[in-house]
C-alpha cells in the first residue's frame, strides 16, 4: 500500500508520502473546496493512474498560515501491494476515515490548520494495522487503468452504502474520460 498526504499548509504541498508512491497522485483540489461554507466538510474521490486506482479523502480546512484561505488536507491511498494484493474496498474507506480522523484530532483546531510540526508516527501505526487486511488479487481482477484527460466528474451518493458501491467498482465506462471522480 502506498500513501500520500497533501494539501494546503502555507500553500499547496506534499506533507507526507511513502517511498514508492508516484508524486503525480497528489492533485490540488482547491477549486472544489473554494467556498467558505465547505469548511469542516469532507469529500472522497477516485482517480486512475497507470499504477492503479487511487482513493482520496479530502477534509476542507482553513490554511491559517495563508490568512485563513480555504484549503484542504487530502489522504490518497493506492491500495495495492505490487498488484499481487489489495486492500478490500470496505477497508479502503475505513482506512481513509481513520487516518483523516487521527490527523484532524492531532493537528486541526476548529477546522484551522496552523503552523504545526506533524509527528508522522501515527501514519505508520495505521498502515501497519491495515497491512494484514490485504487480500490476494487474481489475474482476472487486475484492471489496467488509464487516466482520462478531462478535469473531474462528480457523482453523488445518499449514504455510506452508495459510496461503498463506488469504491467496490471504481471503473465505470461513463467516467473513463476524466482524471478523477469527486464523490
Amino acid at each position: 500500500m502506498e500513501l500520500i498526504i497533501h494539501g494546503t499548509k502555507d500553500g499547496y504541498r506534499v506533507l507526507y508520502s511513502t517511498p514508492n508512491i508516484p508524486a503525480s497522485i497528489a492533485r490540488d483540489a482547491r477549486a472544489v473546496a473554494a467556498n467558505e461554507s465547505a469548511v469542516g466538510q469532507s469529500a472522497y474521490s477516485i482517480a486512475f493512474v497507470e499504477e492503479g486506482c487511487v482513493f482520496t479523502k479530502y477534509v476542507i480546512i482553513r490554511d491559517m498560515i495563508r490568512n485563513m484561505a480555504t484549503g484542504n488536507v487530502a489522504f490518497s491511498l493506492l491500495p495495492y501491494d505490487n498488484k499481487e494484493n489489495h486492500l478490500p474496498a470496505k477497508e479502503v474507506k475505513a482506512f481513509l476515515d481513520r487516518l483523516s480522523a487521527d490527523y484532524c484530532k492531532n493537528y486541526i483546531v476548529n477546522n484551522n490548520l496552523g503552523h504545526v510540526h506533524e509527528d508522522w508516527q501515527f501514519v505508520d501505526t495505521v498502515l501497519d494495522q491495515y497491512k494484514h487486511k490485504l487480500k490476494p488479487v487474481s489475474l482476472e481482477e487486475v484492471e489496467i487503468y488509464r487516466p482520462g484527460t478531462a478535469d473531474a466528474a462528480y457523482a453523488y451518493y445518499k449514504n455510506d452504502e452508495e459510496l461503498q458501491a463506488y469504491f467496490e467498482a471504481p471503473w465505470q465506462e461513463e467516467y473513463k474520460e476524466f482524471r478523477r471522480i469527486i464523490l
